[in-house]
């Protein structure tokens, strides 16, 4: 241990010197600023929406959090078993579905996502490139494929790369996201040059039907489920601004949906049927759709309800409208706070006069006061902090402020808080006096046995 005379003043110096070095280099060190960040959400009681580096030139703001009031209901268009001969076969050939994206974009659809892969046998060509052109005049076509991990990977198609980030940007515990690595069967039709993907199914995840998965990681990129696709097309997200924390968060944007998510990329669904508007895939074609229908931004998606699609796909093409709900209707962005730092000067007094209270209180005797005391100045601070945040609009750097009592309380433990150490020896027996003492036992000794004898 280390001993020192002032111990509560040696405490008060390391606190300040802990507490200056980190106001100068937190905003300029990555994991510092991190901790900053977070710690400033915690004390003005805004958790993750806080931006900014914490300088002077690019302050901390808090951000306004709020529901959307008005969100345009999805548009469903069913594949059942009841064609009408509508179309040539089902699920519907190249020509056939030319015709639906040419009438949906003649309605003013833009958002469309097609939730089954396009597969066919020998299919004309002719017909494919038309319906690739058409893919390609809408702004957010999206087709959905099941996704599997496979004892053999395959490269990441172009499709989900568009719509990808990589796997290193996303945040928090990301190596319990669920793995992919190929398309399940023969290789499907990918649609146009500007098509983007999304997953539907994961093959080798269990089914659930109270969460969704959202994310997956493929190769060294993180791929999107197609309701997410459909919503970063849909807002024209960069993908830059696509921000992905696992167990806490996607972000779409600086204003975009902030959609909860768990360590696994999966988002819990609401029990409540959320309002589309739905109708049959072969009313595009005999024009007898609902009113409403397609006339909003909102996205439109092409489910296959057929019994011979699959139970897991028909399950998964059900939950799909609420999928979407979810993300839509996410809490985003309404306003920004700015939380600028004090002028110099008022800082560096307000640092000075925290470390020197906090040395002075830590003057118990025994570990456990000291621990009480050191507790006590934590909550003190951060009180402060958040009075400060909160009806000051002002914070100075919080991570530096609350390591002082923290420093203090490890200083003062180092160095035992017990002040100068006095030793007190027993003063020295003359040694003249020790053979003395030593032979009087033995005189008693010697009486008995002359009383024995006698």
């Amino acid at each position: 241990m280390i001993r020192t005379e002032h111990p509560r003043l040696t405490a008060a110096v390391a606190s300040l010197g802990v507490g200056l070095l980190l106001l100068a280099i937190t905003p300029k060190v990555g994991f510092l600023e991190q901790a900053d960040r977070k710690w400033f959400g915690i004390v003005s009681g805004k958790g993750g929406a806080v931006v900014g580096k914490g300088t002077r030139e690019n302050p901390r703001r808090t951000e306004e959090i709020g529901v959307p009031v008005e969100v345009p209901p999805a548009g469903v268009l069913v594949l059942d078993d009841d064609t009408g001969e509508y179309f040539e076969e089902m699920p519907p050939v190249p020509t056939d579905l030319a015709v639906v994206l040419s009438r949906l974009k003649a309605m003013g659809v833009e958002q469309f996502g097609i939730s089954y892969p396009l597969e066919w046998k020998d299919p004309d060509t002719l017909a494919l490139d038309a319906m690739r052109a058409m893919m390609d005049r809408m702004d957010g076509m999206v087709l959905g494929y099941q996704l599997n991990n496979g004892t053999v990977g395959e490269p990441v198609p172009v499709p989900f790369q568009l719509c990808s980030i990589s796997y290193a940007e996303v945040e928090g515990d990301r190596s319990k996201l669920p793995v992919v690595n190929s398309l399940p069967g023969d290789l499907p039709e990918f649609g146009g040059k500007e098509t983007r993907a999304g997953f539907t199914l994961l093959g080798n995840e269990d089914a659930e039907t109270e969460r969704a998965y959202l994310l997956a990681r493929w190769d060294d990129r993180v791929v999107f489920s197609l309701p997410l696709v459909s919503a970063i097309v849909g807002l024209e997200v960069p993908l830059d601004q696509v921000e992905v924390e696992a167990g806490n968060e996607i972000r779409l944007g600086p204003t975009g949906p902030r959609i909860p998510i768990d360590f696994r990329g999966r988002v819990k669904l609401p029990k409540e049927e959320p309002e589309i508007l739905k109708a049959s895939a072969t009313a595009m074609i005999s024009r007898s759709l609902p009113e409403g229908f397609g006339g909003n931004e909102a996205p439109v998606y092409l489910v296959d309800a057929r019994l011979s699609s699959g139970k897991f796909e028909r399950e998964w093409g059900e939950a799909l409208p609420r999928v979407d709900a979810l993300i839509r209707h996410a809490p985003h962005r309404v306003g920004v706070k700015p939380v600028p730092r004090p002028n110099p000067l008022v800082e560096m007094v307000l640092l000075v006069t925290v470390a020197l209270v906090v040395g002075w209180s830590l003057k118990g005797k025994t570990v456990a006061k000291r621990l009480i005391q050191a507790a006590v100045g934590c909550v003190a601070v951060a009180a402060l902090l958040s009075m400060s945040i909160g009806l000051l609009s002002f914070a100075p750097v919080p991570l530096a402020f609350q390591m002082v009592p923290v420093t203090a309380l490890l200083v003062v433990l180092l160095t035992e808080g017990g002040g100068k150490i006095e030793v007190v020896r027993a003063k020295a027996e003359p040694e003249e006096e020790r053979p003395a003492r030593q032979a009087e036992p033995r005189r008693k000794s010697d009486s008995k046995k002359k009383r024995r004898k006698r």
